[in-house]
């Protein structure tokens, strides 16, 4: 899938058909009823969030590169270094300038 009909989906030109939500969901390991409002509770806060996080640059090319490494060992690992940037990423703070 091209990032261009990732936009046309999110922009509502283009209607997501069911197997692709159904891969979709595979691929976020969701169920694919997360896709559909169903409240305000927990699991649409959850649906929120996942979306929210779909949204960063380069977030869906990272997902497709991981779901496409087939060793589980390998996929911790990948998964350990993410979450070590991101860490790392945290810790800085950005310079403040006094005027």
């Amino acid at each position: 899938m091209t990032f261009q009909q990732v936009q046309k989906y999110e922009k509502g030109q283009n209607r997501v058909g069911a197997g692709r939500l159904r891969e979709i969901a595979r691929l976020l390991e969701v169920p694919v009823s997360a896709f559909f409002e169903e409240g305000d509770g927990a699991a649409a806060q959850e649906q929120t969030e996942v979306f929210g996080f779909l949204r960063a640059h380069g977030a869906v090319d990272l997902l497709r590169a991981f779901a496409s490494i087939e060793d589980d060992q390998m996929r911790r690992e990948v998964l350990a270094i993410v979450r070590s940037a991101a860490r790392l990423g945290r810790k800085k703070e950005p310079e403040v300038l006094d005027a």
